[in-house]
C-alpha cells in the first residue's frame, strides 16, 4: 500500500471518505493553539507528555509529531517513536468535533500503514471501576482492540500513571518496553518519573 508523506487512506471506490492530509506540528505552524488544546485535554495534568517535550523530540527526529486533516479542516494528532522494530504510540487524539466520525481508527489506520514491519505499542490507562474517569478507560481499551490491538500482560507506571501495554503487528515483553522507554527518556528523566515495567 502506497502512502506519502502528506496524506493517507485509499480511496478505493467513488464515494468512500477522502484520504486524511498530514502534517509535521510545529510551534511556529497555523492552528497550534487548536492541535496544543487538543492534546492538552486529551492528557491533562501529567497523563501526557509535555507537548514542548514532543515538539523538542520532533525537531531531533525521535519523534512523529503529526496533525491530522480532513481536507482543510484539522481532526485529530498523533505522536509516534521508533526504535528498530518497535514502534511505541506516544499519543493519539481526535478534535471534540471529530469523535464518532472514524478519525481516530484512520489515524490508527495511518500509523500501521506507514510502519509496516514494526510491532506498534501503546499504553492506556489501567482498567478500573472505582476511577472517576472509568467509563473512558473502557471505552479507550474497546477502541483499541477494535482496531486490532491486543492486550500483553505487561503493565508500567509512568509520572505517576498506572498503564496497560497493548500491541499490534506481533508481540512485546516487558524488557522491550523498558529498554525503549529508558532509552527515549533517558537515565534521569526515567527516574525523575518513576518509569517501572511489570508482567503478570
Amino acid at each position: 500500500m502506497k502512502v506519502s508523506r502528506s496524506c493517507h487512506g485509499i480511496v478505493k471506490n467513488e464515494g468512500e471518505r477522502e484520504m486524511l492530509r498530514v502534517k509535521p506540528i510545529t510551534k511556529k505552524m497555523e492552528g497550534f493553539n487548536l492541535i496544543k488544546e487538543v492534546y492538552t485535554d486529551a492528557f491533562p495534568g501529567r497523563e501526557g507528555e509535555p507537548i514542548s517535550f514532543l515538539l523538542a523530540n520532533a525537531k531531533k527526529g525521535i519523534t512523529k509529531f503529526e496533525a491530522h486533516y480532513d481536507e482543510e479542516k484539522f481532526v485529530g494528532l498523533s505522536a509516534v517513536s521508533s526504535q528498530g522494530d518497535f514502534t511505541y504510540v506516544q499519543a493519539i487524539a481526535v478534535t471534540p468535533a471529530g469523535r464518532g466520525e472514524g478519525y481516530g481508527s484512520q489515524i490508527l489506520s495511518y500509523i500501521k500503514e506507514t510502519h509496516p514491519q514494526n510491532r506498534i505499542v501503546l499504553n492506556l490507562e489501567v482498567q478500573d471501576e472505582g476511577a472517576k474517569n472509568a467509563e473512558q478507560r473502557k471505552r479507550r481499551k474497546e477502541f483499541y482492540l477494535k482496531n486490532g490491538y491486543v492486550s500483553t500482560g505487561i503493565y508500567a507506571h509512568i509520572a505517576g500513571n498506572d498503564l496497560e501495554t497493548m500491541v499490534i503487528n506481533g508481540t512485546c515483553t516487558a524488557e522491550e518496553l523498558r529498554r525503549y522507554l529508558k532509552k527515549y527518556y533517558g537515565f534521569i528523566i526515567s527516574k525523575l518519573i518513576k518509569v517501572k515495567v511489570w508482567e503478570e
